[in-house]
């Protein structure tokens, strides 16, 4: 995470940590689990969950300036202006 600078495989070992423990909650845990594995395979975690929390409402486009998220999830990210 570049932020904080934390290696991924660290920050990635923390969120299966939270995702194996049952008493611990997660607001959905099939989400959590899908971005879990997207962030294994070099996505990043939060990008995931919106975009699977997007697609879950209904969303048909998810406005966003982050161009490697455009990239990833071109069918619902979108930059702005673009619609």
């Amino acid at each position: 995470m570049r932020l904080y600078r934390w290696p991924r495989a660290s920050v990635h070992d923390a969120l299966r940590f939270i995702e194996e423990k049952p008493d611990l909650e997660v607001e959905n845990r099939t989400r959590f689990g899908a971005a879990v594995q997207a962030f294994a395979a070099g996505a990043e975690f939060a990008d995931e969950l919106l975009v699977a929390r997007a697609r879950e409402v209904g969303c048909t486009a998810l406005v966003t300036f982050d161009v490697s998220l455009q990239r990833r999830h071109a069918s619902v990210a979108i930059p702005p202006g673009k619609s």
